[in-house]
Parts: C-alpha cells; structure tokens; sequence
C-alpha cells in the first residue's frame, strides 16, 4: 500500500503535505506504543516494519515548525507556534508529557497545512490499513492495545473518535 499517495489523494493535499500527516499520526501511534508497552519489542518491530516513518515524522516536524511564524498572533496560532518550537516541545514534554507533544505535532501539521481535526480523523483508518499491511497480527495487536486512536477507541474500550480524542487532550476538552 503506498500510505502517502493514498492520504495525498483522500485528504486533497501534496505528497510533503500526506508525509507530514503520516508522520504526525505515525508520532502519536510510537509514542503510545513507547508508553504504554513493556520492553522494546514492540517499539522495534514498528521501527522495523515502518522504516520510513522518521523520514515521515521529520516531515511532520518541518511542517509544523513553519507555525512558529503564527506564535506572534497569539491564541490558538500563538500556543502552536510556542508548542512546535524546540523550547516549547521540551516544555510540553516536561509538564505534559510525551502524548501531549505529540498531539502538539499533529495539531501543529494540521494548522500549517489549513486542515481541520476531521482530516486527521480520515488519516487514521489508512495508516492502519498501512500498519496491516506490514505487521503481522500479533504485533499489530499489540500495537492497537495502547494506540487504539487508529480505531476510535481508548484503552478502556470507550469511542473517542481516535485522533479526535488525542486532539482535543492537547485543549483540555
């Protein structure tokens, strides 16, 4: 499955654009996987299976830093700008945590880029049709265990609307 032109052509965007996002959903799915398994195992069997995913959340980081420009707007603009810059994502990481920086990613991709939080909720669905693809069942479970946000569920089995809910941790509703 070629993950990028599947999400240039449903989200109506570049390749660079579909890259960003597939790393910022990408960056969210690691992060929890990194939190929320024991071992190693599993975080290095995605590396393995997605190689081209730090390319991808590179990307998603260059995207999302061009909204440090907009941290002189103040609100919403200000707070991505302040949180996808490298102080700010230290400082995320530090009060918030490693969740809460990568919702910043995605937030701060999907602001540049002009998408709102729907197209992110579009993504995810096709990059676990990508993970699928590449991972045996096994594995991909496990990984669905603590990054359920490609499904629509949390961890305790309730919808959150997937990446809906990781967004609108990052605002506090």
């Amino acid at each position: 499955m070629d993950l990028i032109g599947t999400l240039a052509g449903a989200l109506g965007v570049e390749s660079k654009a579909a890259e960003a996002v597939a790393g910022a959903v990408m960056a969210n799915v690691k992060g929890q996987v990194a939190d929320g398994t024991e071992g190693d195992a599993v975080e290095a069997s995605l590396d393995a299976a997605v190689p081209e995913m730090e390319g991808w959340m590179a990307t998603a980081q260059e995207v999302a830093s061009e909204n440090d420009d907009q941290a002189e707007l103040g609100g919403l603009g200000g707070l991505l700008g302040m949180a996808n810059s490298g102080m700010g994502q230290q400082l995320l990481g530090a009060v918030a945590g490693p969740s809460a920086q990568n919702a910043a990613l995605l937030a701060g991709v999907l602001g540049t880029l002009g998408l709102d939080s729907t197209k992110a909720t579009m993504a995810a669905p096709f990059v676990l049709q990508f993970l699928q693809s590449r991972m045996d069942k096994g594995t991909l479970d496990q990984v669905l265990s603590v990054a359920p946000m490609l499904t629509g569920k949390t961890p305790e089995g309730g919808a959150t609307g997937g990446v809906m809910g990781a967004l609108g941790g990052l605002f506090g509703s």
